[in-house]
């Protein structure tokens, strides 16, 4: 608690955490605070995506951060609103108060915080059909992003649903010579 407090070494204590990963639940009440502080400066907003991401390596025991990580949603930095919906979706299903705001972000402009958004939706409500027809064409849509991060992170979401999954097999074969190897390798 202490070192997450001493600016010069918080970013250390925070990776540390993102190492540790659901051993690390004892450091949700401390992260949530950071996640209060205002971040106006490029070093403040990198450094609450990093916190956001701590708190998405300790899982469904970080599920006391979800109101702090919804407060993050309607951010004025996309990076900050797609690494709250990814925190949201390795919380998983007790984040459910959540799924409001993320369904608000599926109508931003930024394809990150749009696939982030549906993939949190997905993986806090899994068995919802409706969604599914929802991010199926997303998903799809992803595929054919200019940017090499949401292409690889539609494959993710894509091989982690067979039941939408398989209409996106020829897609995703084409992805097979994506010129970037984390669109290739997933």
């Amino acid at each position: 608690d202490d070192v997450l407090d001493n600016r010069e070494l918080r970013p250390y204590a925070v990776q540390l955490i993102q190492r540790m990963g659901t051993k690390a639940e004892s450091a949700v009440p401390p992260l949530v605070r950071l996640l209060r502080e205002p971040a106006e400066a490029e070093e403040d907003v990198m450094f609450q995506r990093e916190v956001q991401f701590a708190l998405a390596a300790i899982g469904p025991a970080a599920a006391g951060a979800v109101p702090a990580l919804v407060g993050s949603l309607s951010s004025a930095q996309d990076s900050i609103r797609a690494s709250a919906a990814f925190a949201l979706g390795k919380i998983g299903p007790a984040a459910r108060a959540a799924v409001p705001a993320l369904r608000e972000n599926l109508r931003r402009p930024d394809p990150i915080v749009r696939l982030a958004s549906i993939r949190a939706l997905l993986q806090i409500q899994p068995g919802e059909q409706r969604l599914a027809a929802v991010a199926a064409p997303m998903l799809l849509e992803a595929l054919g992003s200019e940017y090499e991060l949401v292409r690889a992170e539609a494959v993710t979401a894509l091989g982690e649903r067979s039941d939408f999954g398989k209409r996106a097999i020829p897609q995703l074969k084409k992805l097979l010579q994506d010129p970037s190897p984390l669109v290739r390798d997933r």
